[in-house]
């Protein structure tokens, strides 16, 4: 079974994809990277053939590639500032977040550039069957069940993302895992 990887900025409906993409023997993790220890449980969950929707993992790309080359990645482009408006909005805003999403930008467009074979869909098109069953091919290699859109497509999926702050504050494995967050942090 070939992994797949969702990426992109946070508060881009990853919570919700980690659902969708979870089905028959499938599993789509949402944010595991907050409790990894190191490169050995990203590699880990990758052969395991998992599914990873986490943004963070998107300053990962390079690494998640060179692991398992068939991982299928999926990258969802929301506008920082959206991002930002979400963030304040759910009282999670700090000093430092507009550096932390300027940097996922920044992996963004090294993604686009060093991943062509990467699917790319706006976070305003994930309400639309097309892209969803697009997704859905892409990352489980096939056809989306009609009943399983109708299943989800309503479905409001919200990640307690002050509990996955917590989470990855009180790993002390984050920094060396994701240097780019210390740097804006």
């Amino acid at each position: 079974m070939s992994p797949f990887a969702v990426l992109g900025l946070p508060r881009s409906r990853t919570a919700w994809l980690s659902q969708f993409l979870t089905y028959g023997d499938r599993v789509c993790l949402h944010e595991p990277s907050r409790h990894w220890k190191g490169m050995a449980d990203l590699h880990a969950a990758l052969d395991a053939g998992c599914g990873l929707s986490d943004s963070v993992l998107t300053f990962r790309w390079r690494d998640i590639l060179a692991h398992r080359a068939d991982t299928a990645v999926v990258v969802v482009h929301r506008s920082a500032g959206e991002v930002l408006t979400s963030f304040r909005r759910a009282g999670l805003w700090h000093d430092r977040l507009p550096e932390a999403v300027a940097s996922l930008e920044m992996a963004i467009d090294e993604l686009m550039e060093g991943a062509p074979e990467a699917l790319h869909v706006p976070y305003a098109a994930l309400d639309q069957h097309n892209v969803c069953a697009r997704v859905f091919a892409h990352c489980l290699g096939f056809d989306m069940p009609f009943a399983h859109w109708h299943k989800w497509r309503d479905q409001r999926v919200l990640a307690d993302a002050t509990q996955h702050i917590a989470d990855a504050a009180a790993n002390p494995h984050i920094g060396a895992l994701f240097p780019e967050l210390m740097e804006a942090a």
